[in-house]
């Protein structure tokens, strides 16, 4: 038996005094309809001490009483057979998986010893990076370490964020199952990495110039003692002689074609495949907006969004939004950039709209709406395709010479706090931004169940499999990052904070079980007697009338 918080046992010392004085009472009780029948006090009665059964109803209060204070300082026990609750953090990265799959049973032998070797020791089962949570036991966790699924992510800021969680969640004994160093400086953290030793080698980096002669760069990483590979882009192949361990070297290759995804390979026998392989797929680039001078407030928090959103890549195209059409002159080669002229207003305007349905932009604009209480300043200069017109005046057009350029001139607040304003200048940037493209990848993460893996067709059981991805309007190419497995030698099997190599489980945690609370037991117990004992009392009363 033990206590939680022995500090409520002091309210035995009232208790104990207040149950003295019932037993050793010096009055004689007695049931008497009313005070008329005492008898009178005959001080030549002798008083009679010893230990007087006081009434039921008494009693049950103070057995009510002292079950309370018990609760109070809750009183528990521990169980032989759990040791106390942990919680099991299982990093899922490749690193740790790969060698936590070899064998599992002494990882479990580790876990088992930390526990206390108490068979229903309660454990939190966490996943990371998904950080989902498992109620368990030490009985059945062996069974969930061989069912864990390798993921093929980064997960160490995921693994440092989840044990600051926990640490901050709980109390309890954390330990943790990774390939990584942990840097974190708490007692309750034990490290168990897996002694088995990882031979890994990986794509760090995949480009191509999509050129006339198109090339391949691909930088490898060599965790092993090979010295020989091949690389394979598409149908090319080449012989390379690998870096000593732990270098990186670059490598280069005369490609024949470039399709819409482009695949690599390094072939070579080591223990993790998913970061042998580099994917990339050709893809739309978001133009890169360039603001000169004074600009709609509006206008200026949609080219802010629209950047933030939609990152321009390396070969994006640049898009001039201007309020002043002399930054754009025509015929000149320098200015011969997408431009959006967009011209202080000047008048009002009255009068008929006609809009342009055959052309994409300005289709999704209430025109009407978007006019009231507008400013305008009409196009001016040669080539201007209407798509918006007031009587004569033309308020919104497109030209295509020198370059892609669009007018827009209407200024209106009231029009830059509706959602067309919104959609009609994405439309805007996205038609002025044209069709460059790249090829671009991107690391491994989830995706909404839209996508699907085009390439490869098998995942070999890794979750965020890296390959290509498609959903009914875009691909997308994701990388796995190349694993650089932390040595053994490099991370004891169970580590304190100060890096002193500890035996798992050993000081007072090895000793510790699992303490079973009797606290709600006890204070539902007092309360049925105390109910009891009002009982009690209410039938003495009727029955005195």
């Amino acid at each position: 038996m033990l206590f939680t918080t022995p500090i409520w046992l002091w309210l035995l010392v009232p208790w104990g005094m207040l149950a003295l004085w019932l037993l050793f009472a010096r009055a004689q009780f007695a049931r008497v309809p009313t005070t008329q029948f005492w008898d009178a006090n005959d001080p030549t009665q002798a008083v009679r001490r010893g230990i007087k059964r006081p009434p039921l109803a008494f009693l049950l209060l103070l057995l009510a009483m002292l079950l309370a204070i018990l609760a109070a300082a809750g009183l528990g026990y521990r169980d032989p057979l759990r040791g106390r609750r942990i919680t099991l953090i299982v990093d899922r990265g490749l690193a740790t998986t790969t060698a936590l799959n070899r064998d599992p049973d002494k990882i479990w032998e580790q876990v088992r010893a930390f526990a206390s070797n108490g068979v229903l020791t309660p454990i939190d089962l966490v996943n990371v990076p998904d950080r989902s949570m498992k109620s368990t036991d030490l009985s059945d966790c062996i069974t969930d370490l061989r069912s864990i699924k390798p993921i093929a992510i980064d997960t160490a800021p995921a693994l440092h964020q989840m044990v600051a969680a926990e640490l901050a969640r709980t109390d309890q004994q954390i330990l943790v199952i990774t390939g990584q160093q942990l840097q974190l400086a708490d007692p309750r953290v034990t490290v168990i990495a897996p002694q088995t030793l990882i031979a890994n080698a990986g794509i760090e980096r995949f480009t191509v110039s999509d050129t006339e002669k198109p090339k391949a760069m691909i930088r490898v990483w060599n965790g092993t003692d090979i010295r020989h590979a091949v690389l394979r882009v598409d149908d090319v192949e080449q012989s390379v002689e690998l870096p000593l361990r732990g270098g990186l070297q670059d490598y280069f290759m005369d490609l024949k074609t470039l399709g819409a995804s482009v695949h690599a390979q390094l072939v070579v026998k080591d223990d993790i495949a998913a970061d042998n392989h580099a994917y990339l797929v050709r893809s739309g680039v978001w133009p890169r907006l360039e603001a000169r001078g004074a600009l709609p407030a509006g206008l200026e928090r949609m080219i802010a969004v629209y950047s933030r959103q939609r990152a321009a890549g390396g070969d994006a195209n640049k898009v001039i939004i201007t309020s002043n059409p002399a930054d754009v002159p025509a015929g000149v080669p320098s200015s011969n950039a997408p431009a959006l002229i967009v011209p202080a207003g000047i008048a009002s305007v009255a009068g008929r709209i006609e809009v342009n349905i055959d052309h994409k932009l300005g289709r999704e604009v209430d025109w009407d709406r978007a006019l009231i209480n507008a400013r305008c300043t009409p196009a001016v200069g040669d080539g201007w395709q209407s798509l918006v017109r007031v009587g004569d005046q033309v308020l919104v057009a497109v030209r295509d010479r020198p370059a892609r350029q669009l007018w827009v001139g209407i200024d209106s607040p009231e029009w830059a706090m509706r959602p067309d304003f919104v959609v009609f200048f994405t439309d805007v940037f996205d038609f002025l931004g044209g069709t460059a493209r790249a090829y671009t990848s991107e690391p491994t993460r989830h995706l909404s169940k839209e996508w699907n893996r085009t390439e490869p067709v098998e995942d070999g059981g890794i979750e965020c499999h890296p390959g290509i991805y498609r959903s009914r309007e875009s691909a997308l190419a994701m990388n796995c990052p190349v694993i650089h497995p932390v040595p053994p030698q490099a991370m004891p099997s169970s580590t304190s904070p100060s890096g002193e190599t500890a035996n798992a489980g050993s000081g007072h945690d090895r000793q510790a079980f699992e303490t079973i609370s009797l606290s709600s037991p006890l204070l539902l117990a007092a309360m049925c007697i105390m109910a009891a004992a009002a009982y009690r009392l209410t039938r003495i009363r009727s029955r005195l009338g």
